[in-house]
């Protein structure tokens, strides 16, 4: 169940499977009779519980049913500027603690979006965390609008207008898409300003009263986070601890903030290649990250001359990023084998030879061309809609299209298109919530998220100025908690739990060490361990035998390692006053040759450059490529040689920060004795 809900958080608006049924107050239900104060009736009203499964076809609500859930619907206003006004429905489950000897409470999972339901995903979340289910009252509650909940169909014959393709053509045929999605919502124009995340935590804090909580747990992870962060700042009293996983940019959040998510997904795709590069044995993509990536450019030119025959499918410019979009869907290597497989196909196709979908493939391409059946993405739409005002000026996109065709060839056709919030029938109720506060919360996520990109979680943290960030390094995936949705990892699992289970934030931001692969280089040994990079002060400086220490070492910033003209060039951390002296470069293959000594502030002569010099520097080997590996040794103020071992891909995180130390693992006995690791308390 876990790895079928990964696969579909990648591909979730395209084969959205509903996972509940059952029945919930209609459109155009009345509230009670008025009364003094008739949110407080509603805050009083006894939920009817009852077994979740609606019928002998519905096996979400059988599983929760088995495994000791019960189902209820709570009445809530439509507007709660009116709460004596027509109302709707809010449908969850509830399940219970299994330790209920020590129990702590009542903890509300939210798994994103927006407008994925999360009444049967409850269940998901206390399979892969069982000591929360242990501890808590797990409550997986369907948002407005959303699931079993009153629901919202414009019966859209798609879920959404797709990319833009590669001219005005295409750009304008996705434009009257978007319009006419937008044109059939119109009959619920009385709803649709009330869709906002806003009145999806006002629904949240009376669900909680109804349940009889003074205070609540709370986990969001992608879209979860931001009704989190809202909910924060209504109701920060309401709160006991808070986990918000893949924090979205509470600044940004709305139609248009997949515009800030091209970059990030080619990083990711950059991932992808250099692992598929390693396994060109199996896939024949390429032997290097570069071929690869050509390979896929192959696939887009040819996508945007005609449609690409894949089975009885068709894939143009308008869907091919889409397809793609699915690389998301994790970084461990099932999922990248998986992709890898269905980038051969495609690959195939645009060579002209006989391509047979994938399992993966086929089902993307089917939700592609299917109807946007149970309402999922005009709910969605909504949302984001009903959160923050779109531009009604079409052509501004065009032109941040055309702005972006060189640095966002693939994916910002479909990251910068419009939505059908340019023609949305109804306004938003309100102006976006303004998320400033100091509640304890504890952020996870990833710095290679190409959803929740690391810039957006990094504004996360700043508004939620009593936050704590653990970031898991060098990882290209979108949320990190319980392998719910991308591959697990231990590092972030413990301080999730510690938090949530014992009530320990940590004291200061964290990093987990990057889960890269360490797999063989082709042709040559594996390396070494790994070691960790923290931020913080290193021990005292060892110089070099014979030569000079250079300056003390005052933490890591952000900086360029520049070993001169012609010499490799790599993008990563300004290790302190690195030594100056003799070092030594080394390719993904262990051997060595010198480098120029590394100066400070003498771009071109070899230099550790500061963080105000921006330019990108692309590794380069003279005569090979750069992505056979890079390993940069050099002795650091720690006494220790630095390796900044892998592909480009494996060091690299949305700003350039270095993400992996490894240990130079050569088996042909270079290894220096010296290795200690620069590790300092953060």
């Amino acid at each position: 169940m876990i790895r079928a809900a990964r696969t579909a958080a990648a591909v979730a608006a395209l084969v959205m499977t509903l996972l509940t049924a059952s029945a919930a107050p209609a459109l155009g239900a009345t509230a009670p009779a008025a009364t003094a104060d008739p949110l407080a009736a509603l805050r009083g009203q006894q939920p009817l519980w009852h077994p979740c499964a609606s019928g002998p076809d519905d096996t979400a609500g059988a599983d929760l049913d088995a495994a000791g859930a019960r189902c209820t619907e709570v009445t809530v206003p439509r507007d709660y500027r009116r709460p004596d006004g027509r109302t709707l429905g809010i449908a969850l489950s509830r399940l219970p603690a299994t330790d209920p000897a020590h129990r702590l409470g009542t903890l509300f999972y939210n798994p994103g979006g927006p407008g994925v339901p999360a009444r049967g995903l409850a269940l998901a979340l206390r399979q892969a965390a069982p000591a929360l289910g242990a501890r808590y009252d797990i409550v997986g509650m369907d948002p407005r609008f959303v699931g079993a909940s009153t629901p919202l169909d414009c019966g859209w014959p798609t879920a959404g207008p797709g990319a833009a393709g590669p001219d005005r053509l295409g750009f304008d045929r996705a434009a009257e898409l978007a319009k006419d999605l937008a044109a059939r919502c119109a009959p619920y124009r009385a709803l649709l300003p009330h869709a906002s995340t806003r009145n999806t935590a006002r629904d949240l804090d009376l669900v909680r009263a109804v349940l009889g909580e003074p205070t609540i747990a709370y986990l969001g992870s992608s879209y979860g986070s931001y009704l989190g962060e809202v909910y924060l700042q209504l109701f920060p009293d309401r709160v006991g601890r808070a986990v918000l996983d893949a924090a979205m940019d509470p600044d940004r959040f709305g139609p248009d903030l997949t515009a800030t998510q091209g970059p990030a997904m080619g990083a990711a795709l950059t991932a992808w290649a250099a692992w598929a590069a390693g396994h060109d044995d199996r896939h024949h993509l390429g032997a290097t990250t570069a071929e690869v990536l050509a390979s896929v450019e192959r696939v887009r030119l040819a996508a945007e001359r005609a449609p690409l025959a894949v089975g009885a499918h068709r894939v143009d410019a308008r869907a091919l990023p889409q397809v793609l979009w699915t690389v998301s869907a994790g970084d461990d290597d099932a999922a990248y084998e998986e992709f890898s497989a269905l980038a051969r196909v495609l690959l195939d196709a645009a060579e002209g030879r006989p391509a047979r979908p994938t399992a993966l493939l086929e089902a993307v391409l089917t939700g592609l061309a299917s109807p946007d059946t149970g309402g999922y993405a005009a709910a969605q739409t909504a949302i984001m809609c009903a959160d923050r005002v779109a531009s009604r000026d079409p052509l501004a996109y065009y032109r941040d299209i055309q702005a972006h065709r060189a640095d966002e060839p693939l994916f910002g056709p479909l990251t910068r298109n419009l939505t059908p919030c340019t023609f949305w029938p109804a306004e938003p109720a309100e102006p976006p919530t303004r998320v400033r506060n100091a509640v304890p919360v504890l952020l996870v996520g990833a710095d290679g998220d190409p959803a929740a990109t690391y810039p957006g979680q990094l504004s996360a943290h700043r508004a939620l100025t009593g936050s704590r960030l653990v970031t898991l390094r060098g990882a290209f995936r979108h949320t990190v908690y319980a392998g719910l949705f991308a591959p697990r990892d231990t590092c972030v699992d413990a301080a999730v739990d510690r938090y949530l289970l014992d009530g320990v934030l940590p004291a200061h931001d964290a990093d987990c060490p990057s889960p890269v692969r360490r797999k063989n280089r082709p042709g040559g040994p594996p390396l070494g361990p790994p070691g960790r990079l923290r931020v913080g002060r290193c021990r005292p400086p060892r110089p070099l035998p014979g030569r000079g220490s250079g300056d003390d070492a005052e933490g890591i910033r952000p900086a360029y390692l520049d070993l001169g003209p012609g010499q490799p060039r790599e993008r990563g951390r300004d290790v302190g006053g690195l030594s100056v002296g003799e070092g030594r470069l080394e390719d993904g293959r262990g051997h060595g040759r010198s480098a120029r000594p590394l100066h400070q502030d003498r771009p071109g002569q070899g230099s550790v450059r500061g963080a105000g010099d921006r330019r990108p520097r692309e590794p380069q080997f003279p005569g090979r490529r750069a992505d056979d590996g890079l390993l940069v040794g050099q002795r650091d103020r720690c006494g220790a040689r630095l390796a900044l071992g892998g592909t480009r891909s494996d060091l690299l995180g949305d700003h350039g920060d270095v993400l992996d130390l490894e240990q130079a693992g050569d088996e042909r006995g270079d290894r220096e004795e010296d290795t200690a690791r620069c590790e300092a308390e953060q």
